[in-house]
């Protein structure tokens, strides 16, 4: 029996565990230092073998573990969050490094049912997805979901909207990005600048309901014509409405407290001035809406 031989015998021992890594590598030892003094050119051969195995399974094994974790990382799902922890207002796009960019993942039926994948679908067939609701009428139906509670409009048997409020509780994820309630009007344009400002009534308004100012982007091709609207509430845009009254005012030749002709100019009031920008970027988001129809806000 030759040496080869030999060494494929004691490397069977030690894999049938028979012998230790420790005794192994000491009758490997013996095996080529008693041959040596008879072939010193046949060891050479065999340690040049053995050193060739060796290295081939460690560089093999390095090479598995790398592969393993570039595809997690790929495979990882990753969603940007806007709403920077401080609460400051960014008005641009956050950087790289940000850590209002974090990689997180949802829960699966959350994620569904504030998706695109919902507008059209059969009513019933959300049901079936995401459980029995808390409400449910001809034109809506409202699920509790993931600490959201989520509206949805029905129009000929298809759910056409939806829209969700954003608590500490419920942070959805639209379109790929998570909205907190840190994240102002100011992060969400500077993430997509097409979209605009509206404000529903600046004067004028009645009792009906407070005035509110959306930051809306209507469907388009692009989109596949649904349109998303960011909404926040009164307390937070009260000074940004006067001061978009003002403006208004300046602009039709009205004193402060003249009444005008035509109410129309206050109504549905859209590109405000400098002024009232930087005071609506710094507004949170309260609640979001999708539509697969161009929504009448005001």
């Amino acid at each position: 029996m030759n040496n080869i031989d030999n060494l494929e015998r004691l490397n069977r021992l030690r894999e049938s565990g028979a012998l230790t890594e420790e005794e192994f590598h000491q009758e490997k030892i013996k095996l080529i230092s008693g041959k040596s003094q008879k072939n010193p050119k046949q060891n050479l051969k065999i340690a040049l073998i053995v050193g060739t195995i060796i290295a081939g399974v460690t560089a093999l094994s390095t090479f598995l573990l790398q592969n393993k974790g570039e595809k997690e990382e790929i495979l990882k799902p990753q969603v940007a969050v806007i709403g920077h922890p401080t609460g400051e207002s960014i008005n641009d796009a956050p950087a790289a490094n940000d850590e209002s960019i974090v990689e997180t993942a949802e829960p699966a039926p959350l994620a569904f049912a504030t998706s695109t994948e919902v507008l059209g679908l059969n009513p019933g067939y959300l049901e079936k997805r995401l459980g029995v609701p808390k409400e449910k009428k001809a034109s809506y139906i409202v699920f509790e979901v993931g600490g959201c509670t989520i509206s949805y409009g029905i129009d000929k048997g298809s759910v056409t909207k939806f829209d969700v409020d954003v608590s500490q509780n419920c942070q959805p994820t639209i379109q790929g990005v998570k909205v907190t309630p840190q994240t102002t009007y100011g992060q969400v344009f500077g993430r997509e600048t097409w979209g605009k400002y509206l404000a529903s009534c600046l004067y004028g308004c009645g009792n009906a309901a407070d005035p509110i100012v959306y930051l809306t982007y209507p469907g388009s091709r692009a989109t596949g014509f649904v349109s998303v609207n960011f909404a926040t509430d009164y307390d937070q845009v009260s000074s940004a409405l006067d001061l978009w009254e003002k403006a208004v005012r300046r602009q039709r030749g009205l004193g402060e407290f003249e009444t005008p002709d035509d109410y129309e100019a206050f109504s549905c009031v859209s590109e405000p001035p400098a002024e009232v920008l930087a005071l609506l970027r710094k507004a949170r988001v309260r609640s979001v809406s999708l539509d697969q129809e161009v929504p009448r806000l005001c």
